[in-house]
């Protein structure tokens, strides 16, 4: 069985504001304090069947993304300090800020950003900044775009994209109900779609229902995970709910639309992410799991126990109204993945 990390000492969370950019006076870290550039540890991380091998990665070389290769960045420190540490492009907007107060880095990147859209083609530099101290920057390539397909479990792990990717992948040809593609609602119309796809590309699921009546829910759709064979325990390197997130793409251009898609757990209950659909087009949407949340009933507004992480069994997606109801409802759904330690973007 893997070991658990509990808590944050191997997952580091990180903010799109930096601590070292905030008001008030930086705690420096001491006379004694020792680091060089030899001192962070590159490497690329490159799958290799079911697993991943690491080999030194430096800097001024590429970094393949079309080929599922990602960064794993290391440092110890002899006491604890404040640090940052930032991938940004050349070329755009593009950063990744990662921030902590430890004695330790030790993170996975795989062209993710602060804020979507993701890495892709281009240049990019690697800083690493301690109060009271120089800055040690360093620079590589980027080839292809993030796709996050075969990531470090340590990253993030992606369940489905309907692609036939994924720990939980569909099977291949139509939308049909089976236990390898779920279960799914049968007054909802299901179908798999390319035209006018997700940022992440080629298929997605379409979900449709138009029914006689106004209703505030239309159908679901659900797909097991957690399975006896592929067991979240064995995977994730935390429960701290505060520091797991679930990502997914989501599309619904009908009115009156409610963003209701989480995570079954049989003790507790359906833990959803939930709120209006105010947006055109695809959107990225992130929650924690501390931000699933019961939406229904007398526990209502609960969220997903860290003990219960182990007893999720289902994915759920569903069809919802708000703020009113109605009698026709669509969701284009994608890419539907958990990272750890932030979400994808925000």
């Amino acid at each position: 069985m893997k070991k658990i990390l509990l808590g944050l000492s191997a997952i580091v969370m990180f903010a799109c504001t930096s601590p070292l950019a905030e008001n008030g006076p930086k705690l420096c870290p001491t006379e004694g304090f020792k680091f060089s550039v030899s001192d962070l540890d590159i490497k690329k991380v490159s799958p290799n069947g079911s697993n991943f091998i690491e080999s030194e990665f430096d800097l001024g070389s590429e970094l393949n993304l079309d080929a599922n290769e990602g960064l794993h960045l290391v440092a110890n420190f002899n006491e604890v300090v404040e640090w940052e540490l930032t991938i940004s492009s050349a070329t755009s907007s593009n950063k990744k800020v990662y921030a902590s107060k430890s004695n330790k880095i030790d993170v996975y990147w795989y062209g993710n950003t602060d804020v979507y859209p993701f890495f892709a083609d281009e240049n990019c530099k690697l800083s690493l900044r301690f109060p009271c101290k120089d800055v040690t920057e360093g620079s590589f390539k980027l080839k292809g775009k993030a796709n996050f397909t075969k990531t470090h479990p340590n990253f993030g792990i992606l369940l489905r994209d309907f692609d036939g990717n994924g720990l939980y992948p569909e099977k291949s040809g139509a939308a049909v109900n089976d236990v390898n593609n779920g279960w799914f609602d049968t007054n909802v119309t299901f179908s798999y779609e390319t035209e006018n796809g997700s940022p992440m590309g080629n298929r997605y699921l379409r979900m449709f229902r138009q029914a006689a009546d106004p209703g505030w829910y239309l159908g679901a759709h659900s797909f097991p995970v957690n399975t006896a064979d592929k067991k979240f325990e064995d995977i994730f390197p935390t429960t701290n709910t505060d520091s797991i997130f679930l990502n997914f793409f989501i599309r619904a251009e009908k009115p009156n639309t409610n963003l209701e898609i989480g995570l079954r757990n049989p003790g507790t209950g359906l833990h959803l992410a939930s709120g209006p659909v105010n947006w055109q087009g695809w959107k990225l949407v992130s929650r924690s799991f501390s931000n699933l949340k019961i939406t229904s009933g007398a526990r209502a507004g609960l969220g997903m126990p860290a003990d219960g992480i182990f007893k999720i069994n289902d994915m759920i997606l569903q069809l919802g109204a708000s703020p009113q109801q109605t009698n026709i409802l669509e969701y284009d759904y994608d890419f539907i993945f958990i990272s750890f330690g932030s979400p994808l973007a925000n």
